[in-house]
């Protein structure tokens, strides 16, 4: 997978760039002008950017990424990047994928956690809904039965009052047929 994403990003540093760079030579004298006599300003260190100022058939006049100026061998520089900043920008894209993928595995765990959590509160929601089907379920069979009570209380009553009319009329025939 790692060989992949190295692919990958050497084929992006490999499109054309605007820069150059001296070649893998440990470091590149600067001189003050066009010849090998000229004085060396200071030594430029292998895979130091470069923007070229002006190209000559043998030296170049250059500006370095630290704003170095001077003049340099056109043999010792070279518009692709060195193997060194192409390492380099291939291990900080690898740190930034791992970091990335780090922080992705956290939140997958945090997920995980909250998932865990969830379906545990899941499972006290569908025991406390059971039981409270449970209760509904005896409270509906409960009122079934009052409400059975009620109507045969009903019936009683009605009952009792035609008992009561029949005998108070029984009393009153009684009564005027012996009175």
């Amino acid at each position: 997978m790692k060989l992949f994403f190295i692919l990958i990003l050497l084929s992006q540093s490999a499109m054309a760039e605007d820069y150059w760079y001296f070649s893998d030579i440990q470091s590149v004298p600067l001189r003050a002008t066009a010849t090998k006599e000229s004085s060396v300003n200071s030594y430029i260190p292998t895979n130091t950017r470069l923007h070229i100022l002006e190209k000559g058939t043998e030296w170049s006049k250059i500006k370095t990424e630290f704003g170095d100026q001077g003049w340099v061998r056109n043999e010792v520089i070279t518009n692709e990047r060195p193997l060194l900043r192409k390492y380099k920008g291939i291990e900080d894209q690898a740190l930034k994928f791992e970091k990335k993928n780090s922080e992705l595995l956290k939140k997958k765990d945090e997920q995980n956690n909250e998932i865990k959590s969830l379906k545990e509160e899941m499972a006290k929601s569908e025991a406390a809904l059971k039981k409270f089907q449970q209760e509904y379920d005896e409270l509906v069979a409960a009122s079934g039965n009052i409400l059975q009570i009620k109507n045969d209380y009903k019936k009683a009553t009605l009952q009792l009052n035609d008992y009561f009319i029949k005998n108070g009329e029984l009393e009153k025939a009684v009564h005027n047929q012996y009175l």
